[in-house]
C-alpha cells in the first residue's frame, strides 16, 4: 500500500526476472536516453522493432496525455496513465511510466487497449500473451477460437 508520498508503508517486495516477465508481459524498460532497454515477450511478438536500443519516440507516439515523447513529458505528467501508439502495427498500449529507485531506468507497466473485438483479431492477440492478472485476458477468451469466457479462462490457466 503506498501513502501520499508514494513510499512503501512497510516491507519490500521485489520479483525475479521470471515473474516480473510473467506479470508485465507488455513491459518495456528504458536508459535515461528513453531509448528502449528490455521489452516484455508479448510485446516483442506483437511489435518485433520494440529492442533494446531503439528510440522509444521512433517506434510509439503518445496519444494521452497528448505532447512529444521525452523525459519531462513523462515527469510533467507523472500523476496520469498514459497510451502510447505503436506507429506501424497501430496497438494501443495503456499503462503508467515508474522510475525504479536508485536506478536511471524508467519502467511502462501496461497493457493493451482495444474498444473492439475487430482490433484484437486483428492484432493476433492470444489468451496467452496476458498476465492472469489482466483484465483484457477475460476480452481475449471470449472470441472464437478462444476458451468460452471467464469460464474458460479458468480451464485454460489452470
Amino acid at each position: 500500500m503506498m501513502n501520499a508520498t508514494k513510499q512503501p508503508t512497510s516491507g519490500t517486495i521485489s520479483l525475479p526476472p521470471e515473474q516480473f516477465a510473467a506479470a508485465f508481459p507488455f513491459h518495456f524498460a528504458l536508459g535515461p536516453d528513453l531509448k528502449i532497454a528490455q521489452a516484455g515477450a508479448s510485446l516483442r511478438r506483437l511489435c518485433p522493432d520494440v529492442q533494446p536500443g531503439k528510440q522509444l519516440d521512433q517506434i510509439f507516439q503518445a496519444i494521452r496525455p497528448q505532447g512529444e515523447i521525452s523525459l519531462d513529458w513523462v515527469q510533467n505528467n507523472s500523476s496520469r496513465f498514459f497510451m502510447l501508439e505503436h506507429r506501424t502495427k497501430k496497438l494501443l498500449l495503456r499503462g503508467e511510466f515508474m522510475v525504479l529507485p536508485g536506478k536511471d531506468t524508467l519502467v511502462f507497466l501496461g497493457s493493451p487497449w482495444f474498444t473492439d473485438a475487430s482490433e484484437i483479431i486483428a492484432l493476433g492477440l492470444k489468451l496467452e500473451d496476458f498476465a492472469v492478472h489482466d483484465p483484457g485476458s477475460g476480452h481475449v477468451a471470449s472470441f472464437p477460437g478462444q476458451q468460452d469466457g471467464p469460464r474458460g479462462c479458468e480451464k485454460t490457466r489452470g
